[in-house]
C-alpha cells in the first residue's frame, strides 16, 4: 500500500487498488439507491412551492399543474362566498387566459385574481 502527499493541501492520500474498487462499488450502490428513491418519490424532495398572491404573474405559465390546481382551489374556496360563480374551475380557466396573453410585466397573481373577479361580477350584474 503506497502513500503520497497532495501537492495542493499536503494531506496524505492512500493509494490502494482494492480500496478504490470498493469505493466505486459503494458509489454505484448509492447511485442506484438514489435513483430508486427519486423514482418512487419524484416530488417529495423537490416539492413545488405554493403560488402566492404576491408572486409575479409571469410565474403562472411556468408553474406545474399541481401548483396551479392548489392555487385555484384556495381562490375558489375563498371567493365562492362572494359569488357562487367564482369556483376553482373558473379561476383556473381565467388565470390561464389572462396570464398567457401578452406581457404581464409587473402584474402579480393577485392582480390577475382581481381581474377575474371583476370580470365575473361584472357579467353577473348585467
Amino acid at each position: 500500500m503506497g502513500r503520497s502527499r497532495c501537492v495542493l493541501c499536503g494531506s496524505i492520500q492512500i493509494e490502494d487498488q482494492k480500496l478504490t474498487r470498493v469505493s466505486r462499488k459503494d458509489m454505484r450502490i448509492i447511485s442506484l439507491a438514489l435513483a430508486v428513491l427519486l423514482a418512487a418519490f419524484p416530488s417529495a424532495p423537490f416539492a413545488a412551492t405554493k403560488l402566492k398572491m404576491d408572486d409575479k404573474a409571469s410565474l403562472w405559465p411556468r408553474a406545474d399543474r399541481s401548483a396551479k390546481m392548489d392555487f385555484t382551489q384556495r381562490m375558489g374556496k375563498a371567493m365562492t362566498q362572494l359569488s357562487p360563480d367564482l369556483t376553482n374551475e373558473y379561476f383556473l380557466r381565467c388565470l390561464e387566459e389572462t396570464a398567457n396573453i401578452g406581457d404581464t410585466k409587473d402584474l402579480t397573481l393577485g392582480d390577475l385574481v382581481k381581474t377575474c373577479i371583476s370580470m365575473r361580477v361584472g357579467q353577473s350584474s348585467e
